[in-house]
């Protein structure tokens, strides 16, 4: 595996590796269900953390309840890690959920896994008549013409109209209208295939789908502690915070995803702008603004008493940037959302929200910058994250972004970057390099 420090625990760990052997315990919960039993109905692409504790989360309550159509073929087209870790544990691994006393559990639902080298098998999934939803988390940057998912995604469609049978390919990634992008961006590399393109259009479902829950990274304390209260050891253990949240589009399914959790709708858009402008955009204003006053992880920054009220007041003006249905209260969710950013169990790092700024900004808060009365805070997380850019370049480190390439230290080059026109961007930072963080928050609040 890629991760020296996990080679090195584990050769000092004395614990039995979790496998299908692997008995519960008062503090280790062993699916409910046969796994054995469980068919192949579901392909995932892109079998991260996230993935694993939030989809498979819901298809193992599903199998908890005698749906034996929801076992899940994982497919990673970036690294082998994952899926060979799976493959070493009989594709089992566990769950903990921040800040609860729920036992550490066990999914169980991952019935086989490939990586990137040998796609061949999980291309024949796409023939099987057991098959009937595939499902996305690659991340925004995914979404482009050429891309592996895009090519995987495509040749398993070939198959599948070969094989005469209808899908429902559901995106879980954070773009607005992502279900309709993911159609657009098939038929586009689809291209001369014009029967192709007719039976797409006609036999697959997109649905418009939204999630959400934080998801920290995986860490060594992470392993270190489900080894303690368990006695077992798990490589690719996940955690989470107890909120989840998954909002899909009507489509047709053989197995009812509300039973496992999901929310049924007849429009996704108001849920995922909801997320989009308040929490997605409040987490991007907390990973710069948090860097540049020295914290670690969102809990310690939104402990910050200032940068907490500035939060607050952003996301009330992003919802003024939204016509939301009756049904949707929005002075809950920002109220919901704040206590989830102060949960102490949740230690989720600032510097994986810093990650791919200029996609995440281009979606989070740019078309909003037009769309409320109160631009001057809307921006504010472009301005501080001009400010983290230009001190990582100073201190000469790497930013992990789309256009790292094209990144640089003039604040008016990367405000051009983003395409934002916006004039109170470039006078807030200059503020801000003025004032120093502190005073330029204390005169946000």
């Amino acid at each position: 595996m890629a991760n020296v420090w996990m080679l090195t625990y584990d050769a000092g760990l004395s614990t039995m590796r979790i496998n299908l052997k692997t008995e519960g315990s008062e503090h280790l919960l062993l699916p409910n269900y046969e796994v054995s039993s469980l068919k192949v109905g579901i392909l995932h692409i892109g079998i991260g953390a996230f993935h694993r504790a939030h989809q498979c989360a819901c298809f193992d309550r599903l199998a908890g309840l005698g749906e034996s159509g929801c076992g899940v073929f994982a497919v990673s087209l970036q690294s082998a890690d994952v899926h060979e870790a799976l493959c070493q544990q009989d594709h089992r691994y566990t769950l903990t959920t921040l800040g609860s006393d729920e036992p550490i559990k066990v999914i169980g639902c991952i019935k086989a896994s490939a990586g990137p080298e040998d796609l061949d098998e999980a291309l024949e999934v796409f023939r099987t008549e057991e098959l009937k939803l595939v499902t996305l988390t690659v991340t925004e940057k995914a979404y482009q013409p050429g891309a592996s998912m895009v090519e995987f995604l495509v040749e398993g469609l070939r198959r599948r109209r070969q094989a005469g049978l209808k899908l429902v390919v559901a995106s879980c990634d954070n773009l607005a209208d992502n279900g309709r992008r993911l159609r657009n961006l098939i038929q586009e590399s689809v291209g001369a295939e014009t029967e192709l393109q007719r039976w797409i259009e006609t036999e697959v479902q997109f649905p418009n789908g939204m999630v959400d829950s934080i998801t920290p990274r995986v860490t060594k304390e992470l392993i270190e502690q489900v080894a303690r209260k368990t006695g077992i050891r798990d490589e690719i253990p996940v955690q989470r915070e107890p909120f989840t949240q998954w909002v899909l589009e009507h489509c047709d399914l053989p197995f009812d995803l509300a039973q496992g959790g999901v929310e049924i709708v007849p429009d996704v858009a108001p849920y995922e702008l909801l997320k989009l402008r308040v929490l997605n955009a409040s987490h991007s204003l907390l990973a710069y603004a948090g860097v540049l006053l020295g914290y670690q992880t969102v809990h310690e920054a939104i402990s910050d008493a200032k940068l907490s009220v500035v939060v607050e007041k952003f996301m009330i003006a992003m919802v003024s940037t939204m016509s939301l249905p009756p049904d949707l209260d929005a002075t809950d969710y920002v109220s919901t959302t704040l206590k989830r950013f102060a949960n102490p169990g949740v230690a989720h790092e600032l510097r994986q929200i810093a990650e791919d700024g200029t996609s995440k900004l281009r979606e989070r808060v740019i078309p909003a910058l037009s769309a409320g009365p109160d631009s001057a805070l809307i921006c504010l997380p472009i301005v501080f994250w001009i400010a983290f850019v230009r001190l990582k370049i100073a201190a000469g480190e790497t930013l992990i972004d789309p256009l790292s390439s094209e990144l640089s230290d003039e604040a008016a080059t990367l405000t051009e970057l983003l395409g934002v026109q916006n004039a109170q961007v470039l006078r807030h930072h200059e503020r801000l390099e003025l004032k120093g963080i502190e005073d330029f928050l204390g005169e946000m609040v």
